[in-house]
């Protein structure tokens, strides 16, 4: 198997809801913050696909694994393509995350501890990783500022999930048009514009040429 994307939690910030069992459910410890989360697949060509449904930011990014069968389902799509099992990609994850079959996180422990491939494959992906991944989600914030205003973002009184999707299609659009670091980093080319807004899967075609 070979890495092709790279799989990674997004915390959005969101205002305090104002006690009661919401504030508690959207307390997100590890950043200190009220928080909604998204699982996001990013690809080489610097843009992000398959946006699951939030989950609350009090949740662990292992949860938004499981419930998304992300895992099978990069596995199926792989499969239905023809592509032999030994050749399928997999998506690198950080090391919060367990290994799967097609997600794979960074291994784990003191480098004394661990064997010299191990060491040395951390130290490969580091840096393919943080490209992949954190660059495109530091970019939907660059180009979509009210979403890291965070006492704007009221859960009770606004979709803040929708609106974070609709940022993350804004950035893959700017993309195509533009480019990004993320594809130029892989050399991998993102799609024309007027291809990504077919939006074949919904048979919806975004523009009449």
């Amino acid at each position: 198997m070979q890495v092709g994307f790279s799989w990674d939690a997004t915390i959005i910030g969101v205002a305090n809801p104002g006690g009661g069992i919401i504030q508690q459910v959207l307390w997100n410890g590890k950043d200190r913050v009220h928080a909604i989360k998204f699982g996001n697949l990013a690809f080489p060509n610097g843009m992000i696909g398959d946006m699951q449904d939030c989950e609350a930011g009090s949740r662990h990014d292992e949860v938004q694994v499981t419930t998304s069968d992300i895992n099978d389902r990069l596995s199926i799509v792989q499969n239905n393509a023809g592509i032999v099992l030994a050749e399928h990609m997999i998506a690198y994850a950080d090391k919060g995350l367990m290994n799967r079959s097609h997600i794979r996180s960074a291994f784990r422990g003191r480098h004394d501890n661990l064997a010299l491939w191990q060491v040395r494959e951390n130290m490969v992906m580091k840096a393919p990783r943080g490209v992949s991944s954190e660059l495109p989600f530091g970019e939907i914030i660059q180009q979509s500022k009210f979403i890291s205003y965070k006492n704007g973002l009221k859960i009770q009184m606004m979709a803040v999930n929708q609106i974070y999707i609709v940022a993350a299609i804004m950035h893959n659009a700017h993309v195509c048009i533009y480019g990004s670091k993320v594809s130029e980093y892989f050399d991998c080319q993102a799609p024309k514009l007027y291809d990504y807004m077919q939006c074949a899967a919904r048979g919806i075609p975004f523009f009449d040429c």
